[in-house]
């Protein structure tokens, strides 16, 4: 299998994983607001916590990603979605859950601009479109498969048991920290330091740095997301 191969298997496996962590609480919601007495206006206040962390962080995930190395912003961002979803389960009330969608809003945020870096460097450029558009598909069918695989984890442990199975199996070594894809990711993060040490010799530096870096992404991915 070849490196960018793994790599997009990879990431459709964490779009996936992230898209399931972030809409399974609408599918717990009745459950969740009889057992802590929330009413509706509460609940809604619960869902919009994450929105809002997430455009925010979706502009400065792209910033992050531009200089630190994917390998290591995506396994910090599966490391935060993981304990994000276990607070969720571990919650006593509105405060709990606010708090914690707050913090998956955070973590999600600048996986999606970092993966799409990491896409752009090893695909070749008449295969980014697919890549594109078939990780973004996993994101989907992650919605749609959600409320099935929720339901079926609350029958099995209940609606806490299957927010605590839901946070492993976003676990980053999934997608990030494998044998498989950490060199390729390894490498790409190579590819922007010497990136980044050739800006500091260039006389264009500012406009070099606004076409190749993630900003443009991020700032569209960052209105997207309280949408």
């Amino acid at each position: 299998m070849t490196s960018k191969v793994k790599l997009l298997t990879a990431c459709c496996l964490m779009y996936f994983l992230f898209y399931m962590d972030r809409v399974n609480i609408s599918s717990l919601a009745p459950i969740i607001s009889k057992e802590l007495r929330l009413n509706a206006f509460e609940i809604g206040i619960v869902f919009s916590a994450f929105a809002y962390p997430y455009a925010v962080f979706q502009i400065i995930g792209g910033y992050v990603g531009d200089r630190l190395r994917p390998k290591a912003t995506l396994g910090l961002c599966g490391l935060l979605v993981g304990a994000a979803t276990i607070w969720t389960g571990l919650a006593d009330g509105l405060v709990g859950l606010v708090c914690a969608r707050v913090l998956l809003g955070t973590a999600e945020g600048p996986a999606f601009p970092t993966a799409t870096r990491a896409l752009a460097a090893v695909m070749p450029s008449a295969e980014r479109g697919f890549a594109q558009g078939i990780t973004h598909s996993f994101s989907r069918l992650g919605n749609a498969l959600t409320p099935a695989v929720v339901t079926a984890l609350v029958a099995v442990s209940g609606w806490r048991g299957a927010l605590s199975r839901s946070a492993f199996a976003a676990s980053p070594g999934h997608f990030c920290g494998s044998e498989s894809t950490g060199p390729t990711l390894l490498r790409l993060g190579r590819r922007q330091s010497l990136y980044r040490a050739s800006l500091k010799s260039t006389s264009s530096r500012w406009s070099s740095a606004c076409y190749r870096s993630l900003w443009s992404t991020s700032a569209m991915d960052g209105c997207f997301g309280p949408i």
